[in-house]
This record gives C-alpha cells, sequence and structure tokens, in this order.
C-alpha cells in the first residue's frame, strides 16, 4: 500500500521572503537614495489581499465544515 504523499504549503513559507524583500528594497532606498520611489500603498495593499485571502480560506473552511456536519 502506498502512503499519502502530502506537499508543505508555500505560501507561508514565501511570507516571511516577501515582508524580507519589501525592507530590503526600502532599506536600498533609503541608503542609497536611488533606485525609484517606494509606494507604500501598494505594499500595504498586497499585504492586506494576502491576509484576506488566508481569512476568506479559513471562514470558508469552517462553513464547509458546518455544512458537511449537518449532513
Amino acid at each position: 500500500m502506498m502512503a499519502d504523499l502530502t506537499y508543505p504549503d508555500v505560501v507561508n513559507f514565501a511570507v516571511p521572503f516577501f515582508i524580507a524583500a519589501i525592507a530590503i528594497e526600502l532599506a536600498w532606498i533609503v541608503i542609497k537614495g536611488r533606485g525609484g520611489r517606494y509606494e507604500t500603498r501598494d505594499a500595504v495593499t498586497s499585504l492586506i489581499m494576502g491576509a484576506g485571502n488566508v481569512a476568506s480560506g479559513i471562514l470558508l473552511g469552517f462553513i464547509a465544515w458546518g455544512f458537511f456536519m449537518s449532513l
């Protein structure tokens, strides 16, 4: 009998690197004084969308769990 394969959720690994990349980019712009203009709105929007994605997954998971438990 073959064991079930499970894969890690790569999003959980990507989020810290994403935040670190934002911090490195901001530090580069501040220290070097070049490299473009940092758009805080874009970074905040992206982080909020990621958090919303996680929250909606949790909410929909509880809704589906409740539905299947009622069956």
